[in-house]
């Protein structure tokens, strides 16, 4: 089976061996201020969490947007960061060496070696080493996100009342006229056994979208019978159930073995 990660043009990494479409594109979100980046980055006892490679990567560019002055005020400074599985956890080790002077410290949230993917997963893991609700929770996402509802949701569930949380919708996702793949098209024309994998909602939805507009059909029901899913985040999941695609699921573990075994 054919394992193809459709996903957001700003994620989309030079030399990758994996087969990806990008159905989306990610912009700055503009009215997000970039005061309020410098004043979540002035305070202390703060953790950074990242919702997804594109929050990173729009992170970075505020701070390349920062004034000389401003950032040399927050050298020696300690903050602390991670992602919502092992894929952002990785950028936001990438923290130290691109934001010189800053003491980046990632807490190392795998259990038992197991490092589950979501907000959800990684919150309980912070509360267990014993980091929130002490640490102020820096939330850097795309517009409209459910990481914020997860977020909120926790802390009322928790009781948290006097928890210092704040989400930075520091971007928003656009659709694009997605190209579909050489190789997915021969897959598709041919009959052979193809798995689109999409982490959030909005990604499903674009992939649907452009595979409908291929196909020329007007109902997700009707794609070939070699066409099939995998979601990752539980809106993704709920959306597929929504598309009636629950007889086209395989799990995402299946999906990451599928993508290793394709990889050359």
């Amino acid at each position: 089976m054919l394992a193809v990660r459709c996903g957001v043009s700003s994620e989309v990494q030079a030399g990758q061996t994996q087969l990806v479409w990008a159905v989306l594109r990610a912009e700055r979100n503009p009215k997000y201020s970039h005061n309020t980046f410098v004043e979540a980055l002035s305070g202390i006892n703060r953790l950074h969490v990242f919702a997804s490679t594109s929050a990173h990567q729009f992170f970075l560019d505020e701070w390349n947007l920062t004034d000389s002055t401003v950032k040399a005020g927050f050298a020696g400074k300690r903050m602390f960061a991670c992602g919502v599985g092992s894929t952002t956890d990785q950028a936001a080790l990438s923290l130290a060496d691109a934001m010189i002077g800053i003491n980046w410290s990632v807490p190392e949230l795998a259990n038992n070696g197991i490092r589950l993917n979501g907000l959800g997963w990684t919150l309980n893991r912070l509360d267990e080493l014993g980091l929130i609700p002490g640490l102020s929770l820096q939330l850097w996402t795309k517009i409209n996100s459910t990481s914020e509802k997860i977020l909120k949701d926790t802390k009322l569930a928790r009781k948290w009342d006097t928890w210092d949380v704040q989400t930075h919708e520091i971007y928003d996702l656009k659709n694009v006229h997605a190209d579909v793949p050489e190789l997915v098209k021969t897959a598709i024309n041919d009959g052979s056994l193809i798995c689109f994998g999409a982490r959030s909602a909005e990604v499903l939805d674009a992939t649907v979208r452009a595979l409908m507009l291929h196909c020329n059909v007007t109902d997700p029901k009707n794609f070939a019978q070699c066409v099939h899913f995998s979601a990752w985040e539980k809106g993704a999941q709920q959306r597929a159930q929504q598309l009636l695609l629950q007889q086209r699921l395989i799990p995402w573990s299946e999906f990451e073995k599928l993508l290793n075994r394709n990889s050359p």
